[in-house]
């Protein structure tokens, strides 16, 4: 278990929808851990193309995307823009929280992230806790 558990099960009694792209199954695994501590559910997708033809039917409030998604235009490291970009134009993408995640993120691509409508950018690793927080504000917004 995430060593931050203690913390997590104490926070929230929150239910929300949250959409995972990311290729780095041991991320997933720990984020849909962090999920069902906490009363999230968590749908989790390792291909952005997967994600995108897929939400509608997931109909999240929050998408958390992996920059560098393979299969999207990676060697720009423009893979999760894309995805986020392709989220957006669908019906109900329109009000989605984007969050993008990666281990890097210079400037230009953050202005980037921006203009598509991420809502934040979070750097790996990030704080659990941090995370849970920025969830909980997420879904008081929806409502």
């Amino acid at each position: 278990p995430p060593r931050f558990e203690a913390e997590l099960t104490v926070k929230s009694s929150f239910a929300s929808e949250v959409m995972l792209v990311d290729d780095d199954r041991e991320l997933v695994a720990v984020i849909e851990q962090v999920g069902s501590l906490i009363g999230m559910s968590v749908t989790s997708f390792v291909h952005g193309q997967d994600a995108i033809d897929r939400f509608a039917e997931v109909q999240p409030k929050v998408v958390l995307i992996d920059l560098g998604l393979r299969g999207f235009d990676v060697a720009k490291g423009l893979g999760g823009l894309e995805v986020g970009r392709r989220i957006r134009d669908l019906p109900g993408g329109e009000s989605v929280v984007l969050v993008l995640i990666s281990g890097v993120v210079p400037e230009s691509v953050r202005t980037m992230a921006e203009e598509i409508g991420f809502a934040k950018v979070i750097e790996k690793p990030f704080d659990l806790p941090l995370l849970v927080e920025f969830f909980q504000k997420s879904q008081a917004l929806q409502r």
